[in-house]
């Protein structure tokens, strides 16, 4: 008998962790902070975002400078919730797939194109030049401004990557660095976008990702946010 309530207790012990670890299995979050430079003016951005693998949902809390929650699936259903009003904004468009976000591809190892294929550009070239391997993307005839991408790869990561117009100008430049491992998955710390908006002026937008977890998630995380329901469409 002492035995069988032994038993019993060490099961009900290990019931929430078995549970939570059913309920986080393959998820990932990650803290972002993006400073954007444009016309000498700076704007800073911070959220945290919340990945399940499973599901292809991404859960992103946006908390400066303004609060939102942004809902979105595989399927290009997203959701944006404002706590402030208690408002919400529907909307439903496969490029807002979440299979189109860069941390689906970085953590799901499909970095090889970053998506390009899907979206209609042909691999046309690739070369080798002292140790990096730099592959040449064309762009579908639908895109009217890029017309080539260029992407350098070492070590089967991308670190820069270069879009082209149709007269070879250089429209936007980006750089990924700072790559750290993770479970099963690398992905860079920090990207640094370059956008040429003409010939004086740029725009220079810095993401730097921080305590990215796959396990031992806050009690406060929103991986199951349920959006209040008496929440009003917005605008």
């Amino acid at each position: 008998m002492y035995k069988s309530r032994l038993f019993a207790v060490i099961i009900l012990t290990l019931v929430p962790d078995c549970f939570l670890f059913s309920q986080y299995k393959d998820c990932v979050s990650v803290s972002q902070e993006t400073q954007v430079l444009t016309k000498g003016t700076k704007s800073i951005f911070r959220c945290d975002i919340f990945y399940n693998k499973e599901k292809d949902a991404i859960v992103t809390h946006h908390y400066y400078p303004v609060e939102f929650i942004k809902m979105a699936n595989r399927l290009g259903e997203t959701k944006i919730y404002f706590p402030g009003t208690n408002t919400i904004t529907i909307e439903q468009n496969q490029s807002l797939s979440t299979t189109n976000e860069l941390l689906y591809y970085f953590i799901n190892n499909k970095v090889s194109d970053l998506g390009l294929s899907k979206e209609g550009f042909k691999l046309v070239n690739t070369t080798r030049e002292e140790g990096l391997v730099v592959t040449y993307w064309q762009a579908p005839a639908s895109l009217k401004v890029v017309n080539m991408i260029k992407i350098v790869f070492k070590e089967v990561l991308p670190i820069y990557a270069e879009y082209l117009g149709s007269d070879k100008k250089i429209l936007k430049k980006i750089y990924y660095s700072r790559y750290t491992d993770y479970e099963s998955f690398r992905i860079p710390l920090r990207i640094t976008e370059i956008s040429f908006d003409s010939k004086t002026d740029s725009t220079i937008r810095l993401s730097v990702f921080s305590d990215v977890r796959t396990k031992e998630f806050p009690d406060n995380n929103y991986f199951n946010f349920i959006i209040p329901e008496n929440a009003k469409i917005g605008n």
